[in-house]
């Protein structure tokens, strides 16, 4: 019974110990202080990753690397869409940033005060929304805004 006991827990710890071994950290590795809040990929190859301070990781090989991008702003990202390729739209808590070239360069079309954007969706290159919430506690506005020209 002793020997079935021993067995058993060898077996358990094997397929632990293996089922681990496929996981590892990847970049940026622990320790950075760049804290990612949404990943998206476009395809199996080309992905990104946003976070803090305004900053994304862009990946063309399936996340085996990533490279920094700076957008030009210094918020922390909240939300990415895309609709193809080449167009999407990037949301911190107080700016608007689009792409036209797959995400390697950024320009700022909106910026607002103390409001604070949650989510965005673009749809095509015309048409996109933003969810937004302003106040706090008791007193929060939520707001949609729509664009239908780009």
């Amino acid at each position: 019974m002793r020997t079935l006991k021993i067995s058993l827990l060898v077996f358990i710890l094997s397929i632990t110990t293996s089922a681990q071994q496929q996981w590892f950290w990847q970049n940026p590795i622990p320790g950075n202080t760049f804290s990612t809040n949404k990943i998206k990929f476009l395809d199996e190859n080309n992905g990104m990753v946003i976070g803090t301070g305004g900053l994304i990781y862009m990946t063309s090989n399936g996340g085996q690397a990533w490279r920094p991008i700076y957008t030009g702003i210094q918020e922390d990202l909240i939300d990415l869409s895309f609709s193809n390729q080449n167009l999407g739209i990037i949301i911190s808590e107080k700016s608007i940033i689009k792409t036209t070239d797959g995400g390697l360069t950024w320009n700022k079309i909106l910026e607002a005060g103390q409001n604070l954007y949650r989510y965005c969706s673009i749809v095509d290159s015309l048409n996109f929304f933003v969810a937004m919430f302003e106040g706090y506690g008791y007193y929060i506005n939520a707001y949609v805004l729509i664009s239908n020209d780009g």
